[in-house]
C-alpha cells in the first residue's frame, strides 16, 4: 500500500514518465541508426508509451525489444515508403534552403508535402502500434484520421515538424537545441503524438481492452506448461 502511495505523488508519478520517456529515447535512436529500422523502433516507442499513457506498462524495455523484435517485418513496408519518401522531400529543401535550385514556391509546394507525408507518417506508426491491420489499410485509416482530426494532426505535425524547421529557418537554433533533442527529444515528441492520438484510438474501440502484453501471454503459458 505504501508503495502505491509513494509511485502515485505527483512528482514521483512526473519523474518516472520522464524516466520512461528518457529510457524509450534512448532505444530508439540506438535501433533508428540502421535507419531501415526508424518505424519499427518508432511504433515499438509508441507500443511502449500507449501503455506507459494507459497505466498499462509492465517492463519499458523488455516490451520495447519484444514488440520490435515480433513487428520488424511487419514495418518493412513503412520503412520501404516512408523512409526515402522523406529522405527526398528532406534532401530537396536544404538543397533549395541552401543552394540555388528550386524558388520559393517549389520550396513551399515541398515544405507542404513534407507535413503531410509527415502527419501521415505518424498516424500510421501509431495505428501500426495499435491495431493489427495490413499496410494499405493502415495508411487509408491514417488519410482518413488526418482528415477528420484536423487539430490534432496539427498538433502531431508541430511536435515532429519543429526540429527540421528549425534546420532549414534557423540553423544557429538548431545546433543551440541539437543535444536536448538527442538526449530526450525523440521521447518527447513520442510522448505528445500518442498523447494526442489516445483520445482518437478510444473513440474508435469504446470497449478497448488493454493492448495485448506478450511478456504477460508467456507468463500465462509457462504457468499452464508448468501446471501440467
Amino acid at each position: 500500500m505504501a508503495k502505491d502511495i509513494y509511485t502515485q505523488h505527483p512528482i514521483m508519478e512526473f519523474l518516472s514518465r520522464l524516466f520512461d520517456i528518457l529510457i524509450l529515447n534512448f532505444f530508439t535512436l540506438l535501433t533508428s541508426i540502421p535507419v531501415i529500422t526508424i518505424p519499427a523502433a518508432a511504433s515499438s516507442m509508441y507500443y511502449v508509451m500507449l501503455k506507459i499513457i494507459r497505466d498499462e506498462d509492465s517492463g519499458t524495455v523488455k516490451l520495447f525489444f519484444r514488440f520490435f523484435a515480433d513487428n520488424f517485418l511487419k514495418s518493412l513496408p513503412y520503412a520501404l515508403v516512408i523512409v526515402p519518401v522523406q529522405g527526398i522531400l528532406y534532401l530537396a529543401l536544404f538543397s533549395m534552403a541552401y543552394g540555388s535550385e528550386g524558388g520559393p514556391v517549389a520550396f513551399g509546394l515541398s515544405l507542404g508535402v513534407l507535413a503531410i507525408v509527415t502527419v501521415l507518417s505518424v498516424w500510421s506508426l501509431l495505428l501500426f502500434a495499435q491495431f493489427d491491420n495490413s499496410f494499405g489499410r493502415t495508411v487509408i485509416n491514417a488519410v482518413k484520421l488526418t482528415v477528420f482530426n484536423p487539430l490534432r494532426s496539427l498538433a502531431i505535425l508541430a511536435a515532429n515538424g519543429l526540429m527540421a524547421v528549425l534546420l532549414l529557418f534557423a540553423p544557429a537554433v538548431f545546433i543551440y537545441f541539437l543535444a536536448l533533442w538527442i538526449f530526450m527529444g525523440a521521447g518527447i515528441i513520442g510522448f505528445i503524438s500518442v498523447k494526442t492520438a489516445v483520445p482518437v484510438f478510444d473513440e474508435l474501440m469504446p470497449e478497448r481492452e488493454e493492448i495485448p502484453d506478450p511478456l504477460e501471454e508467456e507468463s500465462e503459458d509457462d504457468e499452464e506448461e508448468s501446471g501440467e
